[in-house]
């Protein structure tokens, strides 16, 4: 059941469902990768943060704010005590050089992201996406 809600929160949070105040989240994180010109990034959706700091946007924090509160209240709803979970993260690694274009939508380059969740009692769960 976690391995599916980590699974969820990935792609939710990077998919086109995530639409912010000027445009989608994924736009956003690739724009400011190829701008700063680093090639990755961690969010953490416990502690509501994104590094390095170059990410550090309202409309960002937010969303992760949203998507932490949302992870948090699925867990509740499976009967998953929360005070188990260690930490929520995902990294995100961009390739600048790539463009990759779908339908009529832009993203400026390829990404590969995973999500981790550590457990108090040391179990380790890591689903990635490409």
């Amino acid at each position: 059941m976690l391995r599916g809600e980590a699974h969820n929160l990935g792609h939710s949070f990077l998919s086109l469902m995530n639409y912010l105040k000027y445009g989608y989240c994924l736009n956003y994180l690739c724009a400011i990768s190829r701008i700063e010109k680093t090639n990755a990034m961690e969010i953490d959706f416990l502690k509501c943060s994104l590094n390095p700091g170059c990410f550090n946007l309202r409309e960002l924090i937010n969303s992760v704010y949203s998507y932490g509160q949302t992870f948090n209240n699925r867990l509740i709803e499976l009967g998953i005590n929360q005070i188990e979970i260690k930490s929520v993260k995902m990294k995100v690694k961009f390739d600048n050089k790539i463009k990759r274009i779908t339908k009529s939508h832009k993203f400026y380059s390829n990404i590969l992201s995973e999500v981790s969740i550590k457990l108090k009692n040391g179990k380790n769960m890591i689903i990635l996406f490409a």
